[in-house]
């Protein structure tokens, strides 16, 4: 397979009053500080202005729509305010906004110390590594499918995983016993069986059954665990009468008594009962503490003292804490805010929606098909994710701009690209980054798949875009332009001959007969070019597949068979094929199949995006699918695309597409199928 390497439901815009803003990017949760230097320049103000602003509460500092508390530095050089760690399935970075406005100071919580409280409180650590995505073991779209590890009952040398973690200030007499929560998931249908260990040393077994999340709960003895390097294993045991089981291991929490000791210059708990806290362990005596129950409106400690590396204050029971020394306190990064063009008024017939380092290429698509009498716009996938996800990405963005658009601009859409590659890794944990255009993925019967048409549908939810969509799955300016060539070239020729190729015939679907009915669709004036696999040895099959591709086709269809990087089992056609093509005349490819067009695997390019993104040869466009397909179901949407496609009145691809994907909504069955059938290519492309 190729493998290709990038080359380098509110308005923000409204709620910032069209003003200068702040974009404070948050990794990890703990209390940040920005100057009012910084304020002033990223606001565009006199550090006298930014100054006046911070000492009358002039700054909305908000995070998701919400304001955030804050509180000015005592000499004005600046404000402090409490951020968190955010993780999502789509994020890991938290954003918060800071600009003129009415902003919400921190306020006050009294702290003054009195009756001794508990010398201790429960520790609790997250352990959670994503190595793998499993998702084709997963029906749920909006479900974390990144697992740590995968458990084989049955082999023994991957029946045990171990996992660390560290502990500190251990306090075993509390009589409060230590937990660890396993949070597995039974990979195959088969009753499960996990035994625990904690250093060494057992602690319980625990059992469930079925393909499901499963939550297992163990309790230990304090005295089990050591000071510093602490290790949990799992063993995943074979059941009686089962021969195969597999268990993937999400994540662990484990919790144990912990005295009130900071960890470099932090300390972060929750109180277990009321009364006076002494928080030791600070490498400084200026620790701030915060009431942080309610994180976005925390409260400042207030009578805490502090001598000795330690602070001293009244906790209430159930009250969550954070203190900090001045030398933990984090200064949030601070990105650039693009243009905040309200994304609520405007009117196109055609939208490019382009990442950050696609907008030059991005453009000149915009006015090619500007040139042919569509109105055009290109919008940036960082605004959209500014206005309408608070500065937050996630796919959900994007379908979230085009119902607004639909609804409210004039012209609405008609066509709409996605420029860039797209994958499943949407926090780049396999650090490929080709995710520039992030898909949503549909639930199947099979497992997710990525699902273009999702993000376009959303009217009657019917699985039939309210748009015509279509992605291009490039990874920079460069390929994009040599994408808008083909297009430009094939725009010149138009439809003509064609290339049908057919998989031997099997329980699966009778191919070469299923072809036929196809071709009987052609007017009488198309040239139908034959190649089926029943009648031709492969070497004979191959040979005549580049032929005629080199000869020149511009429709190019395939029933049968098909995988992530070929059409039919022995290899009809492969991605490595691919590099050897030098056709000038690039065709449309239909390909009613399985898995050609699964576009959303980091660092691999399907067979759908290698014949797209060749850049002299190949196919100037793709309708394929990104998972398993039915052959009687396929049919449908081939005959119905077909027929569209050489009716002599359909104008564009994408016209054809949606007429395929309405009739079988109403003839099809499976409306998984609607979901995983996406286009590579401009929808706008011209057919004649």
């Amino acid at each position: 397979m190729e493998t290709r390497v990038r080359r380098e439901p509110a308005s923000v815009s409204r709620r910032l009053r069209n003003d200068a803003a702040m974009k404070l990017v948050v990794r990890a949760t703990g209390v940040y500080f920005v100057s009012a230097s910084r304020i002033a320049a990223e606001l565009s103000l006199t550090e006298s202005a930014a100054s006046s602003l911070l000492a009358r509460g002039g700054l909305r500092l908000s995070n998701r729509g919400a304001s955030v508390g804050w509180f000015p530095a005592a000499d004005g050089s600046g404000l402090y305010f409490y951020g968190e760690e955010l993780s999502t399935m789509y994020a890991s970075e938290n954003v918060y906004w800071l600009a003129r406005g009415r902003g919400l100071k921190v306020s006050s919580a009294p702290g003054a110390p009195a009756l001794d409280g508990p010398g201790f409180h429960v520790q609790r650590e997250h352990l959670e590594e994503d190595a793998f995505a499993a998702t084709l073991a997963s029906t749920d779209p909006d479900s974390d499918f990144w697992y740590w590890s995968s458990l084989m009952a049955s082999l023994p040398a991957f029946r045990t995983g171990t996992y660390g973690f560290e502990a500190s200030a251990l306090e075993g007499a509390s009589g409060t016993m230590a937990t660890v929560d396993v949070h597995a998931y039974g990979a195959t249908t088969t009753p499960h069986r996990l035994r625990v260990r904690v250093n060494g040393s057992s602690v319980g077994e625990g059992t469930f059954d079925g393909a499901r999340p499963e939550t297992l709960h163990f309790e230990l003895e304090p005295s089990l665990l050591l000071e510093g390097a602490n290790t949990v294993t799992v063993e995943a045991i074979l059941e009686t009468g089962v021969a195969f089981d597999v268990v993937y291991i999400d994540s662990l929490d484990v919790s144990y008594p912990r005295r009130h000791v900071a960890l470099s210059d932090r300390a972060a708990f929750t109180a277990a009962g009321s009364g006076a806290v002494h928080v030791a362990g600070f490498t400084v005596d200026d620790a701030l503490v915060l009431d942080v129950t309610s994180p976005q409106t925390p409260a400042l400690v207030s009578g805490a003292t502090r001598t000795g590396g330690a602070v001293h204050f009244e906790a209430i029971a159930g009250h969550r804490y954070f203190a900090t020394a001045s030398t933990a306190v984090g200064g949030p990064d601070v990105k650039a805010v693009p243009t905040l063009s309200s994304l609520r008024a405007g009117g196109a017939d055609y939208v490019v929606i382009a990442p950050e380092g696609l907008e030059g290429a991005s453009q000149e698509l915009a006015d090619y098909r500007g040139s042919q009498g569509l109105k055009t716009r290109v919008v940036m996938l960082e605004t959209i994710h500014d206005e309408l996800g608070f500065g937050i990405p996630s796919p959900q963005n994007v379908k979230a701009f085009l119902e607004l658009s639909h609804g409210k601009w004039s012209p609405a859409p008609r066509f709409v690209v996605l420029a860039g590659k797209g994958t499943y890794d949407f926090k780049d944990v396999l650090r490929k980054g080709d995710n520039l255009m992030p898909p949503l993925l549909a639930a199947t019967p099979n497992g997710l798949y990525a699902s273009d048409n999702r993000l376009a549908d959303f009217v009657l939810d019917d699985g039939v875009p309210d748009v015509m969509i279509g992605r291009i799955p490039v990874l920079s300016d460069e390929e994009l332009r040599a994408y808008i060539t083909k297009l430009q070239a094939f725009e010149g020729a138009g439809l003509g001959q064609a290339l049908f190729l057919a998989d031997n015939p099997d329980v699966a679907g009778n191919f070469l007969g299923d072809s036929e009915k196809l071709v009987s669709l052609l007017p009488a004036h198309v040239d139908a070019h034959r190649v089926y696999l029943s009648q031709l040895t492969l070497a004979q099959a191959r040979q005549e597949v580049t032929a005629k591709l080199q000869a020149g086709v511009s429709y190019w269809n395939y029933i049968g068979h098909g995988g992530l990087d070929r059409f039919a089992s022995e290899g009809l056609f492969l991605t490595a094929d691919v590099p050897i093509l030098s056709n000038s005349m690039t065709p449309i490819v239909a390909s009613l199949t399985c898995s050609t067009g699964r576009f959303e695997i980091p660092g691999w390019a399907s067979l759908g995006e290698a014949l797209v993104m060749k850049e002299d040869g190949g196919a100037v466009a793709a309708w394929t699918p990104s998972g398993l397909s039915y052959n009687s179901q396929a049919l449908i949407l081939n005959e119905a695309l077909v027929a569209s496609l050489y009716d002599g009145n359909t104008e564009y691809l994408g016209e054809a597409i949606q007429s395929a994907l309405e009739t079988f909504s109403e003839e099809g069955q499976l409306r998984f199928m609607l979901s995983i059938y996406n286009l590579l290519g401009d929808p706008a492309m011209r057919l004649r």
